[in-house]
């Protein structure tokens, strides 16, 4: 405990995050905001790393899993409050528990949703355990979710319990420089799961149609970051213009986004939450192609910051590739708005407000 100079000292804030995975957006934002709070003199925590409970797991794991639960319960008691942070998966998975035992301690207790649609999530289980886990949101303090159509998701009666904080990640660069300099090259990029869903077999077709067309007069490259489907990525290995990269640690990309010219990220999930990799994209001026999702469109503005394209659409998303790799101006243009929207999702200006609503002051 730290010493408060006004009083006895303070009972430290309990705090229940995702295991480290070896690339994940929820556990870098958790791991960033644990960093912040290290640097707030007065406030002490305790952080209990969790897995997310998997049916596929096994005994052992469920076993470490179980120890770690009962570690985190037995904490409550001497803990200010509690906040569940992770992805709606890892939340939901441990709510109902620590929620009720938070309450049954008078403890207050938060939850900070990682991803774009917590509410999706429910979908999957039968109605009776929905009323129970939506049951366990309604005795919490407050739910702080990343995007406003997400939070529009919610139940009318949690409604007043939902805020929205934006996803963040760290300033890389302090300003926006593209580093490649010439009109007649352009290097694309995606970073994430090489899977069908996130509309890979789409993009390796369009972009070989317009390597065909460019390659005599243009250097035109696709850069791909990412584990997933062997398939997909055997499919890559004699493609001309693409390079894949396999999965490299997110500390390390965001470094070297800045080598590339467009981000482009051809989702067709239809419950696409809150994509880190795009505002790391902005976060160095990088103009963005993606597909029109509601969540996507809190981020980015058609022609504005970016280009939006229809979701499965390969005549959309090749019309807007070849325009980018025509209209230099235009990759300019969108450059500096990219970069100038990425000041929203500053992580340092991000974590005093998310502390703040999270009960630490």
């Amino acid at each position: 405990m730290k010493s408060n100079d006004n009083g006895p000292p303070q009972k430290p804030v309990l705090l229940i995050g995702p295991l480290p995975p070896p690339i994940g957006g929820a556990r870098l934002s958790f791991q960033l905001f644990l960093d912040y709070l290290k640097k707030i003199p007065k406030i002490s925590f305790v952080h209990i790393d969790l897995p997310c409970w998997s049916t596929h797991s096994s005994c052992v794991n469920h076993s470490k899993t179980s120890l770690g639960l009962l570690r985190a319960i037995l904490m409550i008691p001497n803990c200010s409050h509690t906040i569940i942070f992770g992805s709606r998966g890892f939340c939901f998975s441990y709510a109902l528990i620590i929620v009720l035992f938070t309450k049954f301690f008078y403890k207050k207790c938060y939850i900070r949703f990682f991803g774009g649609r917590p509410i999706l999530f429910l979908i999957k289980f039968p109605k009776v355990m929905r009323k129970i886990l939506l049951y366990s949101m309604r005795i919490t303090d407050k739910i702080i979710v990343q995007t406003k159509f997400g939070a529009s998701e919610f139940p009318d009666f949690l409604s007043k319990r939902v805020s929205v904080i934006p996803g963040y990640r760290p300033r890389v660069i302090e300003k926006s420089s593209r580093s490649s300099c010439s009109e007649r090259e352009i290097r694309f990029v995606y970073t994430g799961s090489i899977s069908n869903e996130k509309g890979i077999s789409i993009l390796i077709d369009v972009f070989s149609k317009l390597y065909n067309k460019y390659n005599q007069s243009r250097i035109i490259e696709l850069h791909l970051f990412g584990e997933g489907s062997d398939k997909l990525i055997q499919k890559l290995v004699n493609l001309n213009g693409i390079i894949y990269h396999g999965q490299i640690d997110n500390s390390v990309l965001r470094r070297h986004l800045n080598m590339y010219d467009v981000f482009v990220f051809p989702s067709v999930y239809n419950n696409e939450g809150h994509p880190g990799c795009i505002i790391e994209a902005l976060m160095v001026g990088m103009p963005v192609i993606a597909s029109d999702y509601p969540v996507i469109r809190e981020v980015l503005v058609d022609h504005l910051n970016g280009l939006l394209v229809k979701p499965g659409d390969p005549v959309s998303l090749f019309q807007t590739m070849d325009i980018l790799i025509k209209d230099y101006e235009l990759r300019s243009t969108l450059s500096k708005a990219a970069f100038k929207t990425s000041e929203r999702f500053d992580a340092d200006c991000i974590l005093p407000e998310l502390a703040s609503s999270l009960g630490i002051e």
